[in-house]
């Protein structure tokens, strides 16, 4: 036997999940979470929000390893959740498809145009971009053939500009792979300019949105909040991208793959995140994985396939009884990452290592065998990845399927939390699930009971501690600030302009008299004086007036300049001095 060699990672023993293994409802919550959410890139989403909120808590851990326990156990649910952890992909791939029809451009003009949205500063800034986007778009040679083309069906979606920006727009894209695409500046900033105009109009939508719902009601806000925090992580990745396109990056923005973690938290959250794994031992095999995102990473098809023959090389090992048993997902999935790179997954084995592998590979007249594309040489395993490899139904290899008794043990804990319906349920009964005795009877009576119960509403003190979670979240804060249900509660807005470091948020908040007036917001000012972000003097300016800080606190700041920015003790020395 040679699994007890350390020196190879490929004969080494599975990796250990049972201390790490949480409740039995918390596996429930992620198997039924892995199981009901169809598209990978979503429940990606939903796994790195669900962990931003429970960061540095107990539960984060737990969480975590639940997901490296399903993760080892090689079911649909834990090739769901570990794909969904590991997905990466190229930003562009992504992100155009969410903007290339232009529709929160073409709504939100709408809304100005009908005066369903009160015109301001940056609503007219918005339009005059729009307009030169317009004219620039329109006095290309290309413009005339792209129109012709672009003319469709009557209705709102193909009113002028629309079509012929929607098409410049595509055709912009498809000459970006080209370098002479970026030689001349005039396309490359059209580009970027149709790009910020639809991201912004996306934000204001989104910002519309979240300042329209009733935030005192549990029940609106938990139906409109994860969607207006995925909206706002996809407009902070399309700012991104569009300052790669800025920057003439094509690689960074288009083609060089990111991980999904990308979506929901920023660097920060994710610091946080790598501490609670690190800070485990029982974690480490997800914390392997977490680290080689950045290290290594790999498109998921490519992973999927690469995981999938060192499994199929550990099981032919296990038959030969060099290894004790197949090597299971999590701890293939770690080799695959850790030993990738140009394309191949290579390990180095020693002598005895090699003749144990060369027994078992194929002869290269085999076609079709499961271990073609693993090779020998000079000491070195090779496994060859294709670069478009068939992806995988769940993302990574599943290895097994549920028991029956893991079955009902779900559809129980689904029932008892209100997960499943009754139709559901006798569909599942009539697969033969013995649910009769484990389950209590179906009652109508007592479920529309239950669906007539009033919703509890939110008090202020939870309604400040929801705008706190949503800090992170631009667009969601954004419209927070616009509605006077919240505005209204007392050092809300100024605990906003104290812990923010988004200059957006600090400048709204000085732009709108309702956010730093009035006895609620009465130390607003002041905390917008002493806020880090890089807003422009001007903005701030009329802060520095005994109308809006007191005089005391004033003079502390001139002569105590520490914690705050050199320019707003220059502004608020001049005042002072004028006033003597």
């Amino acid at each position: 036997m040679l699994t007890g060699l350390d020196h190879s990672e490929l004969l080494a023993e599975n990796l250990s999940t049972a201390a790490a293994k949480p409740s039995d409802g918390v596996l429930h919550e992620l198997v039924h979470l892995a199981l009901n959410q169809d598209e990978l890139p979503f429940l990606a989403a939903e796994i790195f929000e669900s962990l931003r909120k429970i960061s540095g808590q107990p539960a984060a851990a737990e969480y975590l390893g639940g997901i490296q326990h399903l993760a080892a156990t090689g079911t649909a649910a834990g090739a769901r959740l570990l794909a969904a952890f590991l997905n990466v992909a190229p930003p562009g791939e992504r992100l155009v498809p969410l903007v290339e029809a232009l529709n929160s451009s073409r709504r939100y003009a709408a809304q100005l145009t009908h005066g369903q949205v009160e015109p301001g500063r940056l609503q007219t800034d918005w339009q005059r971009r729009l307009v030169r986007a317009v004219a620039a778009a329109a006095s290309r040679p290309e413009a005339e053939d792209l129109a012709a083309r672009a003319t469709g069906k009557s209705g709102p979606r193909n009113e002028e500009p629309w079509p012929l920006l929607r098409a410049t727009f595509s055709e912009l894209l498809a000459r970006a792979p080209h370098p002479e695409f970026w030689a001349d500046e005039g396309d490359p900033a059209l580009l970027r300019e149709i790009l910020r105009l639809e991201v912004d109009a996306w934000q204001e939508r989104i910002s519309g949105l979240a300042g329209n719902i009733n935030p005192f009601r549990v029940e609106s806000v938990a139906r409109v909040l994860p969607f207006l925090n995925r909206a706002d992580s996809e407009i902070r990745d399309l700012r991104q991208m569009s300052a790669w396109v800025a920057e003439a990056d094509y690689e960074s923005a288009f083609i060089l793959p990111q991980a999904r973690w990308r979506e929901s938290l920023d660097e920060k959250d994710w610091g946080h995140l790598l501490r609670d794994l690190q800070s485990r031992p029982e974690l480490a095999g997800l914390s392997r994985l977490a680290q080689g995102l950045a290290a290594r990473p790999i498109m998921l098809p490519q992973l999927a396939a690469g995981t999938r023959r060192i499994i199929e090389l550990s099981a032919a090992l296990a038959a030969d009884s060099v290894r004790s048993e197949p090597l299971d997902l999590l701890t293939a999935c770690v080799l695959a990452q850790s030993h990738y790179g140009n394309g191949q997954i290579v390990f180095a084995l020693e002598k005895e290592e090699v003749e144990a592998v060369a027994a078992v590979l194929p002869e290269a007249a085999e076609a079709g065998h499961p271990l073609r594309g693993i090779s020998l040489l000079a000491g070195l395993l090779i496994i060859e990845l294709n670069d478009n490899p068939s992806a995988v139904p769940d993302g990574l290899p599943v290895l097994r399927e549920f028991t029956k008794e893991e079955e009902e043990a779900l559809t129980v804990w689904r029932w008892r939390n209100k997960k499943i319906d009754t139709a559901e349920l006798e569909a599942l009964r009539a697969r033969g699930l013995d649910l009769d005795e484990a389950l209590p009877a179906f009652d109508p009576a007592a479920e529309a009971d239950e669906e007539d119960e009033e919703v509890d509403d939110l008090g202020a003190s939870a309604l400040k501690h929801l705008v706190m979670m949503n800090l992170q979240s631009t667009s969601v804060l954004l419209g927070f600030l616009r509605n006077p249900q919240i505005i209204g509660i007392p050092g809300l807005v100024e605990e906003v302009a104290n812990r923010t470091r988004n200059p957006q948020i600090i400048a709204t908040i000085a732009s709108d008299r309702a956010l730093y007036t009035g006895f609620a917001n009465k130390g607003v000012a002041l905390a917008c004086l002493r806020s880090p972000c890089n807003v422009p003097v001007k903005t701030l300016r009329k802060f520095c007036h005994v109308k809006y800080v007191a005089k005391i606190e004033l003079k502390r700041m001139a002569a105590d300049r520490t914690g705050i920015r050199k320019e707003i003790a220059r502004e608020i020395a001049k005042y002072l001095e004028a006033l003597a």
